[in-house]
């Protein structure tokens, strides 16, 4: 049974997500996003080292790793990086002559208290988040981002993330 358990202290190949990656489908539904972004946001998140920081060397690669084939594939994987890009979950440079030679992934609980204190996820949504983090141990983490995000006295918008 042991060949069949992975055990994160004896193996290599692993990285280290924020547990609440796992409720970000109803959030980019809720968002209105074409099509479900979730696989396209989980591959970046294996990808990355600790920096958070993503080359693109094949753009075929990661929508094939994203779990798109077909003619449409590297379209669909465009689609939903822009969509990403598009609510501050990630943040995207060109490089050459491709649209997305480099990603750097955001802070999620930044970005999701973000989206909340301007009202692009709803009431409901936002506590069964909360009820998540509380569940894993970082409600302090959603509560901090949610404090750093907030408008100061005096602003007129969101601090940037």
């Amino acid at each position: 049974m042991d060949a069949y358990l992975w055990h994160r202290k004896a193996s290599v190949g692993f990285t280290t997500i924020p547990r609440i990656i796992g409720c970000l489908s109803p959030v980019f539904k809720e968002l209105k996003i074409k099509g479900d972004p979730s696989s396209v946001y989980f591959d970046l998140w294996c990808r990355a080292f600790d920096e958070q920081y993503v080359i693109v060397r094949s753009e075929d690669d990661l929508a094939f790793t994203a779990g798109y084939s077909g003619q449409r594939a590297k379209r669909t994987w465009k689609e939903h990086i822009r969509e990403l890009a598009r609510m501050k979950f990630i943040l995207t440079q060109g490089k050459g002559n491709t649209e997305f030679g480099y990603i750097l992934i955001l802070n999620p609980y930044a970005v999701l208290a973000n989206l909340y204190l301007s009202k692009k996820i709803e009431e409901f949504t936002w506590n069964a988040l909360r009820e998540r983090c509380l569940e894993v141990g970082s409600l302090g983490e959603l509560d901090d981002a949610l404090a750093l995000v907030k408008p100061k006295k005096g602003d007129s918008e969101f601090n940037d993330l």
